[in-house]
């Protein structure tokens, strides 16, 4: 019998709670078959990539701008291992500055966008990264 596919897992690094609510509204709008699972700062999103026992997730969705440790870092980390490598990285925050932006795409983010994001473009991203890229299960030789 053939199993059903697996339904995408989006992994948000968010700390603001009003944000948090706008992306998770649009997303239950669209009625989005994705998965939604939030952490609040950059060590707290280290912790549940490297937690063996969770599910890792098929795309990451992170704030430059978080407390503990910033997007900029924990996008390094990501990068730097092995094992989180190959997981998509949308930086989704505030900031438009030129330095943040060349920074993040030097340091391996697939995309930008910077906050506010208009509901529209929230649905966008959705059907982008949901429907149309196919996104990797796991790492490949895992």
């Amino acid at each position: 019998m053939r199993r059903p596919p697996k339904v995408p897992l989006l992994l948000f690094a968010e700390d603001d709670d009003e944000d948090w609510l706008l992306i998770k509204d649009t997303f239950d709008a669209c009625q989005s078959s994705n998965r939604l699972e939030r952490v609040k700062d950059g060590v707290e999103l280290m912790r549940r990539l490297r937690d063996s026992a969770k599910e890792p997730p098929s795309l990451i969705l992170l704030d430059l701008k978080m407390p503990m440790k910033n997007g900029h870092e924990a996008l390094a980390e990501i990068r730097a291992d092995d094992s989180l490598r190959h997981i998509p990285v949308v930086i989704m925050t505030a900031s438009k500055s030129e330095a943040d932006i060349f920074a993040s795409y030097y340091n391996g983010a697939n995309s930008y966008i910077a906050k506010p994001v208009e509901e529209d473009h929230l649905r966008t991203m959705r059907r982008y990264w949901g429907d149309v890229v196919k996104l990797p299960a796991k790492a490949v030789g895992t």
